[in-house]
């Protein structure tokens, strides 16, 4: 029965990634500016003929169905096309981002559940108490804090006040020529400010969820059956009311898969980190369409991904879903 409900959600997900490229194609395309007129207006020189061979160059004299149908066959053989900067293929620019996505947002997801989950049931079981007040006081502080002023207030203090790190950046010079262990250590010492910018407001979000869901549970029947019962807080809040609880989670999660590769525009950017984020920036500047999409496609594989995750876990934990 899973099986088969696997399969059913993982067909009804194709037509929905079709639809997120065709979207995404369509907006990029009809979009204002265009490759050929950011390069025309470098040389204001630039003759009618030479448009027309750019516009053939860049394959965009043709209807934008026949581009996009060119572009699906394409797709269909992992080849995205190559990119209008370098002529390079668009599969290896992704290839080349997509460690140090991985290595940014795997860390900051981590450090995400690992620190909202614990505070949010901790929170859930003193409801009412000083700390839980202060708890909510302080989620309220961090909701109003855009990323990038936190990032630039990090930026700011910890690496231009204190010195204590890089503000920008993946790894400093010095360290190529060193061991592996020194090269680690840098890269871990340029990871710290982007991290904590990237999970600060995330694992508030979830520690509040996980608290609110938490919080639901405990005020179910079956739980102050338990209670009278005389069965042990400890044991009623892991064993009967945890696992109830963790179903918001589960979609927070799904839904945190695509930035695991999609990465943070903002973030990335900010911090120079040569990620999947601020390479869609830059080839959105650039008008870039062939790597524009390859970071769209990723992140829409990696979307639909965990939407479907989040169903199958779903399933797991609640039999009734399937039916």
């Amino acid at each position: 029965m899973l099986l088969r409900y696997a399969l059913k959600r993982a067909l009804f997900s194709v037509p929905l990634l079709l639809g997120i490229t065709l979207i995404s194609f369509l907006v990029l395309h009809l979009a204002p500016g265009s490759p050929v007129s950011a390069r025309g207006s470098l040389n204001p020189h630039i003759s009618p003929e030479s448009i027309r061979e750019l516009r053939a160059l860049y394959g965009l004299d043709k209807p934008l169905s026949t581009q996009y149908w060119d572009w699906l066959k394409r797709c269909a053989g992992f080849n995205f096309g190559d990119s209008f900067q370098d002529r390079q293929s668009v599969l290896s620019h992704i290839l080349q981002a997509l460690p140090a996505t991985l290595l940014l947002n795997g860390v900051a997801l981590l450090l995400v559940f690992g620190l909202g989950l614990p505070l949010g049931i901790f929170s859930a079981i003193r409801s009412g108490s000083p700390l839980d007040r202060a708890f909510t006081l302080s989620s309220f502080l961090a909701f109003s804090i855009p990323a990038f002023v936190l990032a630039l207030f990090l930026q700011l203090v910890f690496g231009a006040w204190l010195g204590w790190f890089p503000i920008s950046g993946f790894s400093s010079p010095w360290s190529m020529g060193q061991g592996w262990l020194a090269q680690a250590g840098d890269v871990l010492w340029h990871l710290v400010l982007p991290v904590w910018t990237t999970a600060f407001g995330a694992w508030v979000t979830v520690a509040q969820y996980m608290r609110n869901s938490t919080l639901e549970v405990l005020s179910q029947d079956y739980i102050r059956t338990a209670f009278a019962k005389g069965l042990g807080a400890r044991r009623i809040t892991l064993r009967h009311a945890l696992p109830n609880a963790l179903l918001p989670i589960i979609t927070l999660l799904g839904l945190s898969v695509p930035g695991l590769v999609g990465g943070s525009f903002i973030i990335e950017t900010i911090f120079a980190w040569p990620g999947m984020g601020r390479l869609g920036y830059e080839a959105a500047m650039n008008y870039d369409y062939p790597l524009v999409m390859g970071v769209v496609v990723m992140g829409a594989v990696l979307t639909v991904f965990g939407n479907l995750l989040a169903d199958i876990c779903y399933a797991v934990v609640d039999p009734r879903v399937r039916y």
